[in-house]
């Protein structure tokens, strides 16, 4: 028996709730348990798929009256790239008034921020500290360099770039730069101590661990937030991430947050309302669109990052709108998928120059 009105309202109300509770469960988690960590997006996006999938057939319906379908699927890309170019200079002039005028951040366009470093490198290691050894990992442009000696005989690390760079110090860290500016020697000031050094401006880096007594034992290396074994160390910034970032905002956050969105929550929402309600004139945006983007907001906000909870989250209500009007002009989630995916890189192609 198919429910109407307030019961298919609350019924979908619970399916939301439900997924959101299994989010930020595995949110929790992923600070304590490393692989739910590394593949949080995936176990994310699996529930999002799955979840509306098993619903669907249980209820012995079609994938078209939730327009997951790609449709005319000519007129999605039409409409999502259509909907970036629009709003991209908006949205443009919006995050620089937010971070100049509010939060009193300097803009400096630099096409050198989008050569980063390997994505393997993202993230701090766990472990990072808890034996002797070198640790390796990125932050964004800037790379990081950890030393740990435990007790055991002190090592040094020659840090080489193929042009002049500059090192941030913390800990126990005493370096020594070349007179050509390319190469930096660090060291620990004593046994049992621990420092990292972040690098700045370098590339076609190269790490060398050798001890400071000759015959003694050589440090372990171990490089981005999985602390990987490695015997060497040469890595240089490229592009490559960008189009690895692209990937996983289509595939891992875009395609199927969209699917369980607006294809399911907003298709659901659409049904339990009168139709006069949602074709009124007056709506810019229909019932349906607007509870959907309310509880797109709400988990956001409601998942921790980072394990922090970030109220400036719910803001992605408003672009939400839109993705609710895309979909219900196309009658397909592609165009919102396009433009969702879309509009978070603008996000990241414009945040990088605010500093």
């Amino acid at each position: 028996m198919k429910l109407v009105g307030k019961a298919l309202t609350k019924s979908t109300l619970k399916t939301f709730a439900f997924v959101l509770v299994l989010i930020i469960g595995f949110a929790i988690l992923s600070q304590f348990v490393g692989f739910i960590g590394q593949a949080l997006y995936a176990i994310v996006a699996a529930l999002f798929y799955f979840v509306p999938n098993k619903l669907i057939d249980r209820a012995d319906e079609t994938y078209e009256e939730y327009a997951l379908v790609l449709g005319d699927w000519k007129k999605g890309v039409l409409w999502g790239l259509g909907a970036t170019l629009i709003t991209f200079p908006l949205f443009v002039a919006g995050l620089w008034i937010w971070e100049v005028k509010v939060r009193k951040k300097t803009f400096a366009f630099d096409t050198d921020k989008y050569r980063q470093w390997d994505a393997n490198l993202e993230g701090t290691p766990k472990n990072w500290g808890q034996k002797s050894g070198v640790w390796i990992w990125s932050d964004n442009e800037k790379l990081t360099v950890g030393l740990r000696n435990k007790k055991s005989a002190n090592n040094l690390v020659t840090v080489t770039s193929s042009k002049p760079f500059s090192i941030k110090k913390f800990g126990a860290i005493t370096p020594q730069k070349s007179d050509d500016g390319k190469k930096w020697t660090i060291g620990l000031s004593h046994h049992d101590s621990r420092g990292s050094v972040v690098i700045s401006d370098a590339d076609n880096v190269k790490v060398d661990v050798r001890p400071v007594t000759a015959g003694k034992e050589i440090w372990p290396m171990h490089t981005g937030p999985t602390a990987s074994n490695t015997e060497s160390f040469s890595e240089k910034r490229g592009y490559l991430w960008l189009l690895l970032w692209a990937a996983t905002q289509f595939l891992l956050v875009a395609f199927p947050e969209e699917y369980f969105y607006r294809g399911y929550l907003q298709s659901r929402f659409t049904k339990a309302f009168k139709p006069k309600d949602e074709r009124s004139k007056w709506w810019i945006f229909s019932p349906s669109i607007v509870l959907t983007s309310l509880l797109f907001g709400l988990g956001h906000l409601f998942v921790p990052v980072g394990g922090a909870l970030i109220v400036t989250r719910i803001t992605v209500f408003f672009p939400s709108l839109i993705f609710g009007w895309l979909r219900d002009k196309t009658d397909s989630i592609l165009a919102p998928v396009i433009y969702h995916a879309c509009c978070n890189l603008m996000v990241l192609v414009t945040a990088l120059h605010f500093g």
